[in-house]
Order: C-alpha cells, then structure tokens, then sequence
C-alpha cells in the first residue's frame, strides 16, 4: 500500500526531465535557481532504487526490465548534466549480491551492461546495498566489483544500503 502501482518509466519524457533539471538546478549551489539560503548543496544523485528486486507488492520498486532502465539511466543522468555538469550519478543500488552471480540482483545488472554497454557512460559510481543477502566480509563491494571488472568499468563503488542480523549483543 506504501508504494504506488505505476512503477515504471515516465509516461511523458519531457516532463519529467524538466522536472529532474529543475530538481538539479534547485540544489547545486550554483548560485543560479537555488533553493534560498542553501547551504549544503547535493552532488550525488541516485537513478532509481534496486530494479533488479522482484518481489512482492511492498518491495517491487520498478516493475520494468534492464532494457527499460537503461533508457531512465540515459535520460535521467542527460537531464541531471544539463543542471550540474559535474554532479555525481549514482546507477540504481543493487538489491544485494550473488555469491555465484548466477541469481537475480546481479543478473539485471549483467544484463544492462551487456546489452547497453554505452550505459557505462551515464553513471560515475557503482551503487551496491547489504541487507541480507550478503557478503559479510565486504558488504558486497567484491561481488560487484567482479561484475564491473567484467565489463573493464573502473568506478568507485558506493554501499549506500547496509544492514545487520542479530542482537547488538550477537
């Protein structure tokens, strides 16, 4: 019930990159359109939340495929560039990591890459998240790293989602 029904691409395009520029604008601390007495500006900005998560009706965030969001990746980092040329994009977190990168989070993201290979181009930071399907030793970073490494993508790579099991106490 929290998340709304439609969660895919945009219906209208130019809207919604108006809308993601003027977003930009707004908080680059560029001086120009900012938000009145800004004083932390954002730098980094995340292009969708785990696509790569098919689940149920409260975890499904996107409900379209790799193909689908390279083509929000394109156009959300295009419309990002037009504001702040220097901002930082981060590609969708990745819901977890496959040990053997046979399962479904890295998957989407073998996929992406390799049918989009130029998608390499729309992000500048890896983005991995360590829930509960988890390396422990790394939260991840290595699995994703192998995937990078798969497509010669040398990006730093950001755990933007962590999480613990156990008791504080365990």
């Amino acid at each position: 019930e929290y998340i709304p029904g439609y969660r895919c691409n945009p219906y209208d395009w130019a809207e919604y990159q108006a809308w993601v520029q003027a977003m930009v604008e707004r908080y680059d601390g560029d001086g120009r359109k900012d938000m009145p007495d800004l004083t932390i500006p954002v730098t980094h900005w995340e292009v969708m939340n785990e696509p790569d998560l098919p689940g149920s009706e409260t975890l499904d965030f996107y409900k379209e495929g790799a193909d689908e969001y390279y083509i929000l990746l394109r156009r959300t980092a295009r419309a990002i560039r037009q504001a702040d040329t220097k901002a930082n994009i981060l590609i969708a977190g990745a819901a977890g990591a496959d040990l053997n990168q046979e399962g479904e989070f890295m998957d989407f993201y073998y996929n992406l890459l390799t049918d989009h290979p130029q998608a390499k181009k729309y992000f500048t930071v890896g983005n991995v998240h360590h829930v509960s399907v988890a390396n422990e030793t790394d939260f991840n970073v290595s699995v994703y790293q192998t995937m990078l490494d798969a497509f010669d993508i040398d990006k730093p790579i950001w755990v933007t989602e962590a999480g613990a099991e156990g008791s504080p106490a365990d």
